[in-house]
């Protein structure tokens, strides 16, 4: 459908950082999915709260400041909850670790790690179209740095196929078995708004 096709290029762009993450955190994302946080008091409360609601982990995505990472980090460990989510590209990944980061959800956001050239400080600047040459001999490092503070690391590389599954043919993919528990509420949504 159309609306995946969008939701899909927005996505894109906002990885590309053509448009700001936040931004589009803020289309993609309502209260059933994610909170969007701004400060870190609205960190440490929002951690606090899903404990409250009986979660054992949080899922941090890769748009936090690191002052706002760190107040997460920090309160998740207070409160003995197990910490796995995004690296955010601005904050090193040892002062993720660091903090206390148990597992990276997806292995392709360590590529922006390896980039030549590409400064993730620089919230306007986009991924060129042929993309940022990757520094292979610095992976061993971050292999290396995994390792010493014991990270997991999800592959999640069936979501590539996925999304271009969905572009091709939504309806047949969200009437497979797989999605045969998923509340039609949600089917519903994906079908008409992404």
């Amino acid at each position: 459908s159309s609306a995946v096709a969008l939701l899909f290029l927005g996505a894109v762009l906002g990885w590309v950082r053509f448009v700001p993450v936040t931004v589009l955190a803020r289309v993609m994302f309502d209260a059933e999915w994610g909170r969007i946080i701004e400060t870190v008091p609205q960190a440490i409360d929002e951690v606090r709260q899903q404990k409250e609601l009986d979660y054992d982990f949080v899922k941090p995505y890769d748009w936090l400041t690191e002052q706002q990472y760190l107040a997460v980090a920090g309160e998740a460990r207070r409160l003995d909850m197990y910490l796995a989510g995004h690296p955010a590209d601005q904050i090193p990944l040892e002062t993720l670790f660091t903090a206390g980061l148990a597992e990276l959800a997806h292995v392709d956001e360590l590529l922006s790690y390896h980039w030549i050239g590409f400064d993730a400080s620089d919230e306007a600047a986009s991924i060129p179209a042929e993309g940022f040459p990757v520094d292979y001999e610095s992976i061993p490092q971050t292999v290396d740095l995994l390792r010493r503070h014991q990270v997991g690391v999800v592959a999640t590389l069936v979501v590539d196929d996925l999304m271009q599954r969905l572009c091709l043919d939504t309806p047949a993919v969200l009437s497979g078995v797989e999605y045969r528990t998923v509340p039609e509420r949600y089917i519903q949504r994906w079908r008409t708004t992404g």
